[in-house]
């Protein structure tokens, strides 16, 4: 499981713990500790320390398929498991498994520990969404602004 990142001046560092029971797929163990910089143990738990060089290894939209990372950015905007299946037209029951798999591919046994590992792609997604919903309303207010033809109202959208 990653239970934690740390940046030394330009060097990123992720940190793992070394139980296979705590969900972490053992191909990653083993990805990790030919990196392996230090090795301790806290609170009986052991702990690797790996160079952050293979992010794949650990990145969540390098994980997750697209469908996951979308269950994940919803549950991280604060969406209940009955509100994710409504909005994308699928079964609570398909939500759930989603995210048993979610949580296996991110060695995390919770949503808010899954949230923490995939902030990143939470906040984009904000940010994208917001600057989505800004061009709409641009696009609204002012049609040749944005290339809107206000003649045949088809868009053509210009990028900013």
């Amino acid at each position: 499981m990653v239970v934690g990142e740390v940046a030394i001046g330009e060097n990123r560092f992720i940190v793992l713990a070394e139980e296979t029971a705590s969900g972490v797929p053992t191909w990653m163990i083993k990805a990790a500790q030919q990196g392996e910089v230090a090795r301790f143990t806290l609170s009986g738990r052991t702990c690797l320390i790996v160079p952050a060089t293979h992010p794949e290894l650990f990145d969540p939209a390098q994980l997750l398929t697209a469908r996951e990372l979308q269950i994940a950015v919803l549950v991280g905007q604060g969406y209940q498991t009955k509100r994710i299946a409504h909005k994308l037209q699928i079964s609570e029951w398909t939500v759930s498994t989603h995210l048993r798999r979610i949580f296996a591919k991110l060695g995390v046994d919770n949503r808010a520990a899954m949230v923490g590992r995939c902030l990143r792609l939470i906040e984009r997604s904000l940010v994208e969404s917001s600057l989505d919903q800004v061009l709409d309303n641009v696009d609204e207010a002012n049609p040749e602004q944005r290339g809107l033809n206000p003649d045949n109202s088809q868009k053509v959208r210009t990028h900013v």
